[in-house]
């Protein structure tokens, strides 16, 4: 929470930074009120956040927070332990945060949005902190790594050679359909679809 305008205590690189503002009350009166910033973090995932909402009035930002933790808590159900409120925020757009956080749309709705997954492989969970399942919003396999990539850069680094193609030592099938047969990073995603990332197989 900064209560600076120049930003001193830093609230940009918290999972919900919180900045003291004004703004337009009953008979045009001034009162207190906040902008959020989301998408913050330090140490391994270290990133700036960004405004998100403006001019929240004080009396509604307890109920905002409340609405934004409970959408990720009820995700992190189905997602596991270590799908963290960064990652979170990553997986939704602006608008959506916005929605949620204003209750214009329900934890059980933004659960039932329109999202595939990425499954991650045993050996791989070292590369995405633990996470075995990663929900993008994305029209191709392409995209959907370029994704899955900004939150965890030693993911992509692994499966995707430096010129963008799929390393030889991993295999990608969507639904369980290898992309070689299908159209490569080019293939598309649909809400519900599956991509999996495998070790490829060596040997007869």
């Amino acid at each position: 929470m900064d209560g600076c305008p120049h930003a001193c205590a830093h609230h940009w690189v918290g999972d919900i930074g919180l900045q003291g503002t004004r703004t337009a009350g009953p008979n045009g009166t001034k009162i207190e009120a906040y902008d959020v910033t989301l998408r913050g973090g330090l140490g391994v995932h270290a990133a700036i956040g960004r405004p998100i909402l403006r001019r929240i009035p004080s009396e509604e930002i307890s109920q905002a927070i409340v609405r934004l933790v409970g959408a990720w808590l009820q995700e992190r159900r189905r997602l596991g332990e270590h799908y963290t409120f960064q990652a979170f925020c990553e997986a939704h757009t602006n608008e959506e945060l916005q929605a949620i956080a204003l209750g214009e749309v329900t934890a059980e709705e933004v659960e039932a949005a329109d999202v595939a997954l990425i499954r991650i492989p045993g050996p791989l969970l070292e590369l995405t902190d633990g996470s075995d399942v990663i929900e993008v919003r994305a029209p191709t396999v392409r995209v959907a790594l370029e994704q899955a990539g900004r939150r965890y850069p030693r993911l992509k680094e692994t499966v995707l050679t430096p010129d963008g193609q799929v390393n030889e030592a991993f295999n990608l099938y969507v639904n369980e359909e290898d992309i070689q047969g299908l159209q490569g990073l080019d293939t598309p995603l649909k809400p519900g679809d599956e991509l999996l990332i495998l070790m490829a197989m060596s040997g007869g």
